[in-house]
């Protein structure tokens, strides 16, 4: 997976502070960007256009809150981009606060970052599903998501295959006939819908089922899996080891979002 690459929106007033907190994510092997924008004049008319295509081209957005960005035209004018460019991805630290508090907020920033960005599939290691299962592993990964996948099982590595499932952002289980007939991939979504049944108003988790070559109406009425998986919104796809354009867009669609989408038709 390439390197995380931050966009560190702050006021140049606060320079001093933003400099600790990008020596921080250095150190943690983030590549982070600062701008010092002195040299600019705030009439210069490429200036927009300039911080635009550096936004596009950073996959995590932090917010050094301040009262100097609070009050800036400019970190502004980067906050509303950010937000209708990719908002799922913004993290706001207060940079006001005594530094160990903001670098609490800044730790638990990178946690959620980290998390959001761990993808656990569940798909059977039998033919044809593995296939499809290592195009989207590759997928993901191009993406820049880190993904996580047990092929098969080892029983001592079972609490480590629980932790992992814990500490995924999104889980996607590539539910298929064999999947059906496989107690280890049924332990795994029942892992986490357990979770989901713990406290579902707290649960923030995604739930991505893809239904492959099977029908999500009958699997659903067969009783052979959880009822809670029903309230999760996937894809519906055919035997075959690919997505189409606009399965893509639903599935990175759905992995932005913060919690599940249970408005499911």
């Amino acid at each position: 997976m390439e390197k995380n690459t931050v966009f560190l929106s702050h006021s140049s007033k606060d320079i001093s502070k933003i400099r600790q907190i990008r020596n921080i994510l250095e150190a943690l092997d983030y590549e982070p960007l600062m701008f010092y924008l002195k040299c600019l004049d705030d009439d210069n008319q490429n200036l927009e256009s300039f911080i635009k295509k550096e936004i596009e081209a950073r996959n995590i957005f932090i917010y050094c809150k301040s009262p100097h960005s609070e009050n800036s035209i400019w970190v502004q004018k980067e906050l509303s981009y950010i937000k209708s460019f990719d908002s799922k991805r913004l993290f706001t630290i207060d940079i006001s606060l005594p530094f160990r508090e903001t670098l609490v907020q800044l730790l638990q920033s990178i946690t959620d970052i980290i998390k959001n960005n761990r993808v656990f599939i569940s798909c059977s290691h039998g033919e044809p599903d593995n296939k499809f299962g290592d195009y989207l592993e590759n997928f993901l990964k191009e993406h820049n998501y880190e993904v996580i996948r047990y092929q098969t099982r080892d029983y001592s590595k079972d609490s480590e295959h629980i932790m992992a499932l814990a500490e995924a952002g999104a889980f996607i289980p590539v539910i298929s006939p064999n999947f059906l007939h496989s107690s280890y991939r049924k332990s795994e979504l029942g892992h986490v819908l357990h979770n989901y049944n713990l406290n579902p108003n707290v649960f923030t988790n995604k739930i991505i089922p893809i239904y492959r070559n099977v029908n999500r109406s009958l699997v659903l009425n067969s009783g052979l899996l959880q009822s809670a998986i029903g309230l999760f919104e996937g894809l519906d796809i055919p035997d075959r080891d690919f997505l189409k354009d606009e399965e893509i867009s639903k599935l990175l669609y759905l992995l932005q979002q913060n919690k599940k989408c249970n408005a499911h038709s």
